[in-house]
């Protein structure tokens, strides 16, 4: 199918708005891990461990997204776009499973994934948003700055506004 020429008829494109969807609960998921990650260790283990598992995490993103990168490329480069979406699907469901199980073996796994996910679910939203067949080249560059806006509102503007709302009188009478 020839994709539509005019951004706002490329943005609302059913395909691009499961594509901003999907990336701003992913990235919901993640900035809530970011941000609670000590503190549920802490809950879960006290603070000796969770000082461990959080060195863990720090010491394993950037290394563990940087070493992904190169199998991530390969993935991307020889296999098409079900394929690496299912991969991304995948591991992200791993994750929140690990993240949700109160054992050290689980939140230490999740911590190691964490990095290697990243990579590899961004890592397939830019290769899927490169695509010329869906996004005209003319086009793609304000695709990708409307649908990073987007994605960016859902995913870290949403626990501030739940934070307000649960922090204000509001909803009381």
């Amino acid at each position: 199918p020839i994709p539509p020429r005019r951004l706002r008829d490329v943005l609302l494109t059913r395909v691009n708005v499961a594509l901003v969807a999907s990336m701003g609960i992913y990235t919901l998921v993640s900035s809530f891990y970011l941000q609670s990650q000590i503190e549920q260790f802490q809950l879960l283990f006290g603070d000796v461990v969770a000082r461990r598992i959080s060195t863990i995490f720090n010491l394993a993103f950037p290394i563990g997204g940087f070493c992904a990168s190169f199998p991530v490329s390969q993935l991307l480069q020889h296999t098409g776009e079900h394929l690496y979406w299912t991969v991304a699907f995948v591991f992200f469901n791993v994750f929140s499973a690990l993240c949700m199980m109160p054992f050290r073996w689980a939140q230490v796994s999740a911590a190691l994934l964490f990095g290697p996910m990243r990579c590899l679910q961004w890592a397939s939203y830019f290769q899927f948003l490169a695509n010329e067949e869906r996004y005209p080249a003319e086009l793609t560059g304000r695709v990708l700055g409307s649908n990073n806006v987007a994605v960016a509102v859902v995913g870290d503007g949403v626990p501030y506004l739940l934070a307000y709302l649960a922090s204000s009188s509001w909803g009381t009478s």
